[in-house]
């Protein structure tokens, strides 16, 4: 065999390993650890239904007091991101914001990755956490916006890690505070419908119940009020 034709079969024995890892990648958690050039094309920006539009012809100035808490504000789809960088102790996290939305650049033992920011956790008026969706899969990022400080620090888990990095899945516990009910795909850890969420922001149902019951019969008696409720089952 010619050294030619021998680093040929190299080259279709790689691809072929390539391609049946890819194929079988659905079956595992998919790994964060994507390099990215700055300024490619970002995924596109899902739409979600706005759930209160049911509610605001009757209870307008419900739905307009709700709209003004922090509740109402509790997640959003990322924009242009203030900028910043977080020492770590193997190199930096630094959020660059850009024509193709907001990214974080981890450097870390002399290698360089990008991790495009899809969601925006929390009211913003502590801390805002971030959302990085690889593949549907979702990862939280080591940083975080503090308010009072003007700038990131490691975000709440991250503090005592030496080499924070994008590995930490996103389950159902941790999105259930924060968002409207959001669509994991059974069996898996981390792993979501496209979007992941019916609504971006806690709506009206997760204390009322049902909206679609509600207005197919208008009345006190098919809706909850938490206010009548047992303390546990208001919690």
């Amino acid at each position: 065999m010619n050294r030619r034709s021998f680093w040929k079969r190299i080259a279709h024995f790689l691809f072929l390993t390539a391609s049946i890892a890819i194929a079988f990648s659905g079956f595992a958690q998919v790994s964060p650890s994507v390099s990215t050039t700055l300024g490619t094309t970002a995924p596109a920006r899902p739409a979600f239904s706005n759930e209160s539009s049911a509610c605001v012809d009757c209870h307008a100035s419900e739905v307009k007091g709700y709209a003004r808490s922090t509740m109402d504000h509790s997640l959003r789809l990322a924009g242009d991101e203030p900028q910043g960088t977080v020492a770590t102790s193997s190199g930096s996290i630094t959020v660059k914001p850009s024509s193709h939305g907001t990214w974080q650049v981890l450097k870390s033992g002399g290698t360089v990755e990008a991790f495009h920011v899809a969601y925006v956790i929390g009211s913003g008026n502590h801390a805002s956490g971030y959302l990085i969706d690889i593949s549907d899969h979702l990862f939280q990022s080591p940083i975080a916006y503090y308010r009072g400080r003007h700038g990131y620090g490691l975000a709440p888990g991250f503090e005592s890690s030496r080499d924070p990095d994008f590995t930490r899945p996103v389950t159902t516990g941790c999105l259930f505070c924060h968002a409207d009910q959001s669509v994991p795909v059974i069996g898996t850890r981390n792993e979501y419908a496209s979007p992941p969420f019916h609504a971006l922001v806690i709506s009206c149902n997760r204390c009322h119940g049902s909206a679609a019951e509600h207005l197919a019969d208008p009345g006190p008696g098919n809706i909850i009020n938490p206010a009548r409720l047992a303390p546990a089952a208001r919690d």
